[in-house]
């Protein structure tokens, strides 16, 4: 990287651990090819919304610090973590980006994102602090020892879902059987 980006103020979690230096705005500029060869591949995830200012302080009440340099009136950059993004969209920007409807959020699941938390009282912290800024319960807690996670929605109505695992699960062991119906029943 290059010495501006070394010295570039870094942008912290609201757990306060710092974000490494990939997930700060920098007083400089970077080219699309520097950014990209520079960190590797980014995860934006684009979700139109109604009130951008709102959707804003949502994000940040969430933990997300906005990207100035890709925010405007149109959109707003809310880093999520050194690889990930929340690209939030007004309506009328977003439509820009497609030739299709956009779905009706508040009625029906377009998709659900999902973070991972580093302990289940991460989880619930995170939780918490969604509904105090206006989220809805998704889903509610659930505990299958290994795993634990919830979900909640948006003030725009996307889901979002929080799960912690615990670090001595074995992902290749036996998948555990969650309630509800068999996969193809």
């Amino acid at each position: 990287m290059s010495s501006g980006v070394m010295e570039c103020r870094t942008a912290s979690h609201a757990s306060g651990r710092p974000l490494s230096p990939v997930a700060v705005v920098c007083p400089i500029t970077l080219t699309t090819e520097s950014f990209m060869s520079a960190t590797g591949r980014k995860l934006f995830v684009n979700s139109r919304v109604t009130d951008l200012e709102q959707a804003k302080r949502f994000s940040g009440a969430l933990g997300c610090t906005c990207n100035p340099q890709l925010t405007d009136e149109n959109a707003a950059c809310m880093i999520i973590s050194d690889e990930a993004s929340f690209m939030l969209l007004t309506d009328g920007f977003l439509r820009r980006f497609t030739d299709r409807v956009p779905s009706d959020v508040t009625a029906v699941t377009e998709a659900m994102d999902a973070l991972s938390e580093d302990s289940r009282a991460e989880v619930d912290r995170l939780t918490e602090a969604a509904r105090s800024a206006g989220a809805t319960t998704a889903m509610p807690p659930q505990d299958h020892g290994f795993m634990y996670g919830t979900g909640f929605r948006s003030p725009d109505g996307h889901h979002h879902e929080v799960s912690w695992m615990h670090p001595g699960h074995d992902p290749v062991a036996p998948a555990v059987r969650l309630p509800g119906p068999s996969p193809g029943a």
